[in-house]
């Protein structure tokens, strides 16, 4: 509006001057001001024509190439971009400025967009070309739509595990390369050191020793915690919320993997239907991470925490698997809290999470 504004103030400027003094001067003026745009519109509609653009998802890059094809500059084209978040259903409009050159391309990377956690949905709205005068706007192109996930981000954390946790255990065919507390199997025999219990001791081999021999059991490989994961079907979620809840669970998840400690982590798919991860190592909690993005984009009706107010998601779980048994219980809810036996222990709903995700930790 203000490019208009000014060639009509300077169009009535000309007007006025060749009324009251007629001369070729001012009516060579008036031609090239009335002609000239009129050019420069046909030009740019001409070479809007041989715009081309295409997206790129190779490499686990996605990318939007804007290539001109024509005999023309343009100095400046307006991409309009349309983002939907799946998972929170949020809408964003986005705007891409540039100028393109005759027979150059541009590209723009669909990372810079700085999207959120899940299925983004990213429609390219409009492509409006500007004509040299900046009057006239070309729209061009076709709309695309096309889909890119986003996968979560794992930060740094601090653990701590409690001695109930690790001195859990059940029935297990497998063990760590750790001493533990399963007396069933013997993991390797060492000197005796003061605080050792007498039970410990090996008096057969110990018999003619100088010293006393003690018996070390093993560490069973079996899951000591289960990580309950919130209904992702709940509505009116923001954008940041799954965000900040994905890297959480996906954080402690490798800060417990890289302590040794295995654990789950499971979600209700619907009623009496629990999905159980076994996480155990880093290639697990990558897994998880492509797992975690692809469920909120695609969350089950809201069915976990309406069915009882009374009971929590861990009364639930064991109430549909009483079999199936942890040191601990824990709940990871949307708003960033942290609950054992439905009571919450702890909140990551500070602005600066992530740099306490390190400094603070959790004690599991």
């Amino acid at each position: 509006m203000k490019r208009w504004f000014i060639w009509i103030l300077w169009f009535c400027c000309l007007l006025f001057c060749c009324i009251l003094y007629p001369c070729p001067s001012f009516a060579l003026l008036m031609n090239v001001t009335l002609i000239f745009p009129v050019l420069s519109y046909v030009f740019t509609l001409l070479g809007s024509r041989f715009l081309t653009w295409q997206i790129v998802d190779e490499d686990e890059k996605a990318r939007f190439i804007l290539t001109n094809k024509g005999p023309f500059h343009f100095a400046k084209i307006r991409i309009v971009l349309r983002i939907r978040h799946i998972p929170s259903g949020g809408l964003e409009i986005r705007h891409w400025d540039c100028s393109l050159g005759a027979g150059k391309s541009r590209q723009y990377l669909v990372e810079d967009l700085d999207l959120h956690v899940g299925e983004n949905q990213i429609e390219i709205k409009k492509l409006s070309v500007s004509d040299m005068t900046g009057l006239f706007f070309i729209h061009s192109g076709k709309k695309i739509v096309f889909s890119h996930m986003i996968l979560p981000e794992i930060y740094p954390a601090s653990v701590q595990i409690r001695n109930e946790v690790w001195s859990f255990w059940t029935d297990s065919s497998s063990y760590l390369d750790q001493a533990g507390n399963d007396n069933t199997e013997l993991f390797d025999l060492r000197d005796y050191r003061p605080g050792d219990r007498i039970q410990q001791i090996h008096w057969k081999i110990s018999t003619g020793k100088r010293n006393l021999i003690v018996k070390e059991w093993s560490q069973p490989d079996v899951s000591r915690i289960l990580f309950l994961v919130d209904d992702m079907g709940k509505p009116g979620i923001r954008q940041n919320d799954y965000d900040r809840f994905c890297s959480l669970i996906l954080s402690f998840s490798m800060a417990l993997v890289q302590e040794k400690c295995r654990h789950d982590v499971g979600w209700m798919e619907s009623i009496g239907d629990y999905r159980i991860i076994a996480v155990d190592s880093e290639e697990a909690v990558y897994h998880l991470q492509i797992l975690l993005a692809e469920k909120i984009s695609s969350p089950s009706e809201s069915v976990i925490y309406d069915l009882d107010g009374d009971y929590s998601p861990e009364d639930h779980f064991q109430a549909y698997f009483p079999h199936r048994q942890y040191a601990a219980i824990y709940g990871w809810h949307l708003d960033g809290s942290l609950s054992l036996h439905g009571e919450t222990i702890n909140k990551w709903n500070q602005s600066d999470w992530h740099r306490l995700l390190s400094e603070k930790g959790q004690v599991f």
